[in-house]
């Protein structure tokens, strides 16, 4: 019996991870200027998610969208999560102009704003979204020369 129970598991956890339902946490940043220090240092965009606790497409998104594989590796990978549960930076919040719950604002580490969504995204959509938000950013880079 404990046999097949474990292989059940086994097996539940590998289609988890085939099917992108499995994925690293998102490396969430909760403080503003934290995020943007640290999107400097690692020339980065931040990718800030403002939501609400009673809020049912706030709830969806995390449930959905920031559980997909490919999600939580883009996020984790090319950009500086930012996490803010509306009202724990109201002065922040208003810089944004938020008005609707979920919002996803991506922005440049001197503020500037590069993309928004406002409302619930699926995985696909949201994955489509950062990667031409991201190809702005590159495209929006100071070139160096040598």
């Amino acid at each position: 019996m404990d046999t097949r129970r474990l292989a059940c598991a086994v097996m539940s956890f590998f289609f988890l991870v085939a099917s992108g339902v499995a994925a690293e946490p998102i490396a969430w940043q909760t403080d503003p200027a934290t995020a943007l220090s640290i999107a400097q240092d690692k020339n980065r965009p931040v990718v800030v998610f403002l939501t609400s606790s009673h809020c049912p497409y706030c709830v969806k998104m995390r449930q959905q969208t920031f559980t997909d594989g490919k999600v939580t590796a883009a996020l984790n990978e090319d950009f500086v999560p930012l996490y803010v549960d509306r009202g724990s930076n109201p002065e922040f919040e208003r810089s944004l102009g938020a008005r609707v719950y979920p919002t996803t604002v991506v922005l440049r580490a001197d503020r500037t704003e590069i993309g928004r969504v406002t409302g619930f995204v699926a995985p696909q959509a949201f994955r489509t979204t950062i990667e031409q938000t991201a190809a702005k950013y590159v495209a929006g880079r100071p070139t160096t020369s040598k």
